[in-house]
């Protein structure tokens, strides 16, 4: 009977299988590689207050966007859009106050109220849009309204 010891293992990074194992080391590397840079750091677990609203909504436009209701999208994304606008401008203490539209055109109002008609505008326009179009159509709804709030926010 034959004893083994760690030179019968030795002989598996002897020279015939020493190629074997510097390619399976850089195909291990480039895979590890490849997938850091396609899918970026590991996350953990969302702990913010509202990642569950976050998640919410983007399950909610991803239905839309499958069953092609871009106009009925564009209602909810201006909504979440003048509430993240009002979170970054006021801070997240007054975020809850000024994340409703109308405490967000008082607001518009009051401190531009040049842009206040053209928000007004961008928002009615997005409100009357039929619920099944074109997403070019969509788009250049969106491209409007944002326009308007870089505006608002960059006080230009």
């Amino acid at each position: 009977q034959r004893e083994r010891s760690w030179s019968d293992l030795a002989q598996f990074f002897a020279p015939p299988f020493t190629l074997l194992w510097a390619a399976g080391a850089l195909t291990l590397g480039l895979v590890l590689w490849r997938a850091a840079v396609r899918f970026g750091p590991v996350m953990g677990a969302v702990s913010r207050m509202g990642a569950s609203k976050i998640q919410a909504v983007a399950a909610r436009a991803r239905t839309m966007r499958l069953s092609d209701q871009d106009g009925a999208m564009l209602g909810d994304y201006a909504r979440v859009r003048i509430a993240t606008l009002g979170a970054q401008t006021f801070g997240p203490a007054h975020a809850r106050h000024y994340a409703s539209e109308e405490a967000f055109m008082r607001y518009v109002k009051q401190r531009h109220p040049d842009h206040a008609t053209a928000l007004a505008g961008a928002l009615n326009a997005l409100r009357g849009l039929p619920h099944r179009m074109s997403a070019n159509r969509a788009l250049a709804q969106v491209d409007e309204l944002e326009r308007v709030l870089e505006r608002i926010a960059n006080d230009t």
